[in-house]
């Protein structure tokens, strides 16, 4: 939300939607009551979450703390939509090669707003990275990395013990 104010300054029509709730819920509709453009909606089912993922032109992840593994990013990328995210360990485990370039120290939302803002001001650069995630997230598919499990679980099942 402190990169917020700057996004809608350079960006006049961009939109926030904030889904679910939690421990934070309260402060962050306080920190949002003067904010232009921001919606609270309350827990999305499974298919509602994929619906609106699928609808933004962003899905801003920036976690402060170390996330175990960027699951959330992939779901975005397979959805077409890009992630920002914070460079925190599990993110970065993701978001790697081309990636890099959606990352934002975690924390530091200067560099969250200004990778928003050069995002929404450079449709080229955007398609570049939307075809990256697409093909990304393709790596993380059952379909790719499915049979290399099933290959190594038949591998301890046929080794010695």
């Amino acid at each position: 939300l402190d990169a917020w104010r700057s996004v809608t300054t350079n960006i006049p029509n961009a939109e926030l939607i904030i889904a679910g709730n939690g421990e934070e819920e309260t402060a962050l509709h306080a920190q949002a009551a003067n904010l232009p453009r921001v919606t609270f909606q309350p827990p999305p089912s499974d298919a509602e979450a994929r619906a609106l993922i699928a609808s933004a032109d962003v899905f801003a992840a920036p976690a402060l703390h170390g996330e175990s593994f960027g699951l959330v990013l992939i779901e975005a990328m397979a959805a077409g939509t890009l992630p920002v995210a914070a460079a925190n360990e599990g993110f970065a485990t993701v978001m790697t090669g081309t990636g890099a370039d959606l990352l934002v120290p975690p924390g530091d939302a200067a560099a969250l707003a200004q990778t928003l803002i050069n995002l929404a001001s450079d449709p080229a650069k955007r398609t570049q990275l939307t075809k990256w995630a697409s093909k990304h997230a393709m790596e993380f598919d059952v379909a790719t990395v499915g049979p290399e499990y099933v290959k190594l679980y038949a591998q301890a099942l046929a080794a010695p013990t």
